[in-house]
């Protein structure tokens, strides 16, 4: 089974892949960070289940990019 998780706060991935891991521990669990990230990713590689964040960066953070505005599933229809 393929699982994406597109969370943006570290603690909450790593809560998040510790109860999956004992929940489905041969699972093979990606993680993405931001908007852009997870439909990079889902393009890649449909997954089997996705675990959304309901409100994401559209950009990776890092150090150069403050990760834009959050943004949510209503405002990315729009």
């Amino acid at each position: 089974m393929r699982i994406l998780l597109i969370e943006d706060e570290v603690p909450k991935q790593e809560h998040i892949l510790a109860a999956l891991k004992e929940i489905r521990p041969s699972a093979s669990v990606n993680v993405a960070r931001s908007v852009r990230s997870a439909i990079e990713a889902i393009v890649a590689e449909p997954p089997d289940l996705l675990l959304l964040d309901m409100s994401l960066p559209t950009f990776d953070v890092g150090p150069k990019e403050s990760g834009g505005a959050p943004r949510t599933l209503v405002e990315l229809r729009s």
